[in-house]
């Protein structure tokens, strides 16, 4: 199985040392110009290195990597299909829920195998977490909690693609830490948001660009001024009357990648935390809370491996993997629910209804 890698940055960078380590043989890279492809197929032996995604549609290549700004995943991904080639592409998967279901349509009429990197299902306490959630003790799931929480859009930040609507589209925070979360919450408890609510904030919206730095500014001497939303706050409902909360924010000092999902049942509350993974935290009435460890997750929490691991088995085995990774559909479904908690922030956290997708 030989591999192409569409894209050239940070993102790539981690798909090519998991694939190197995997075995999988990275035949092409194809980034915007040339050289900065050149210099990446340098870096990771590559013999091939391309300005144009028509070089990755030959018979050679078996399955490519899309690691993009989700703007032109559409564009890019549906020649891939067309050629039969096995997709995998990070999140999200596009900005608009239509695109996104145009290349989910796509590549179930096709037949071709497609993941989207939610790789966040692949961590040992997620797992951990939803198979207790089947346990007698847990009882009735009623509440949802968490958040996504980062640092990295704290002032003074980088200027980087995610500000630009024209490759990253109108949202930041939603798209980005949103997108992970809520398909995890759906992914763990086994149940669909149907409802949902959101107001946002930008807190400093005109800021000052200086050697590629954003700093705040007063509006009258700004270089730009930022539309899409630093947080938000979210409620929602999901299936079986289940009401829940989450925060988004790219503006927390001191959280470095803070995604928490906490779950409370008629028994039980269980709680996981990825800024400490191998840890699932129990709470049970009059007894407290109790941490459980994996004493040997930390060996086995390259949840980017794992999720490679179970697509490429299915590409040598079709079946193999038996639907262990997130798809196209999963893409599409959280594009759906992005797009509506950001017209609910438009709508001033109006709770809206989510209109199913055409699965």
């Amino acid at each position: 199985m030989k591999a192409a890698l569409i894209g050239a940055g940070f993102i790539a960078e981690v798909h090519a040392r998991v694939l190197r380590e995997m075995g999988v043989e990275i035949a092409l890279v194809v980034a915007g110009h040339e050289e900065t492809a050149r210099a990446f197929a340098r870096r990771y032996g590559c013999p091939r290195a391309s300005a144009s995604i028509a070089d990755a549609l030959g018979p050679d290549i078996g399955a490519v990597h899309v690691c993009t700004p989700p703007a032109g995943h559409e564009e890019q991904i549906l020649p891939l299909i067309g050629a039969g080639k096995a997709v995998l592409a990070e999140k999200p998967l596009c900005p608009e829920p239509e695109g996104a279901r145009r290349l989910a349509d796509a590549a179930r009429a096709k037949g071709v195998p497609n993941a989207v990197d939610f790789n966040v299902r692949f961590q040992p306490g997620v797992r951990e977490l939803k198979a207790r959630l089947k346990e007698a003790a847990f009882g009735e799931l009623r509440l949802v909690r968490g958040a996504y929480l980062q640092e990295f859009h704290c002032l003074p930040a980088p200027y980087g693609w995610r500000y630009d609507e024209r490759l990253a589209g109108p949202a930041r925070a939603i798209t980005e830490l949103g997108s992970h979360w809520m398909d995890l919450a759906e992914h763990v408890t086994g149940r669909r948001i149907l409802r949902l609510g959101a107001i946002k904030a930008t807190p400093r919206p005109f800021r000052r660009l200086e050697k590629g730095m954003m700093l705040p500014a007063p509006a009258y001497a700004c270089d730009i001024e930022v539309k899409s939303e630093d947080a938000a706050a979210v409620q929602f409902v999901m299936e079986g009357g289940v009401i829940g909360s989450l925060m988004l924010s790219e503006i927390s000092p001191g959280s470095v990648n803070a995604l928490s999902l906490e779950l409370t049942g008629d028994g039980r509350t269980l709680t996981w935390d990825a800024e400490d993974p191998n840890a699932l935290t129990i709470g049970s009435r009059g007894e407290g809370r109790q941490a459980l460890r994996d004493p040997f997750g930390g060996g086995f929490a390259d949840t980017q491996r794992a999720l490679f691991r179970a697509f490429y088995d299915d590409l040598t085995s079709p079946g193999a993997a038996k639907g262990g990774y997130p798809t196209f559909e999963d893409g599409a479904r959280s594009a759906l629910l992005c797009a509506a908690l950001l017209e609910s922030a438009r709508r001033g956290g109006e709770m809206l209804d989510i209109k199913e997708d055409p699965a």
